[in-house]
């Protein structure tokens, strides 16, 4: 696909995965909401910065609990956040969706998450 018909659909080619490799997404409207996995040691810089991509261009969310846990669970104890999509849509930011169903977006700032307690 050439770069002005993926600016047409919606396709946004700067996204890569953990190998480097491109990822083509659409921007698309979320769910109302999607879960991070996290290491419990990172709860600290998610709770004063919010959840930024660090090594990677985007954040990557998930649509439910399960698959969020499992992402995370390579780092250790695990925690999940819940990210409240509909308030961050308002505030105007943007998601987009990866091929194999990974949820992305720039950042998640703090006002915007909250601790799965329970999962």
């Amino acid at each position: 696909m050439n770069k002005l018909v993926g600016k047409f659909l919606g396709y946004k080619h700067n996204a890569l995965n953990n190998n480097g490799t491109s990822l083509k997404v659409a921007e698309k409207s979320p769910p109302d909401v999607l879960y991070h996995g996290s290491a419990a040691k990172f709860c600290g810089s998610v709770e004063s910065m919010g959840l930024i991509a660090m090594g990677r261009q985007q954040v990557h969310l998930s649509s439910n609990v399960a698959t969020a846990i499992e992402s995370a669970k390579r780092h250790g104890a695990v925690v999940v956040y819940v990210v409240d999509c509909n308030s961050m849509v308002r505030d105007g930011y943007k998601f987009y969706l990866s091929k194999d169903n990974v949820w992305m977006t720039e950042t998640v700032p703090i006002q915007y998450l909250r601790l799965n307690i329970g999962f």
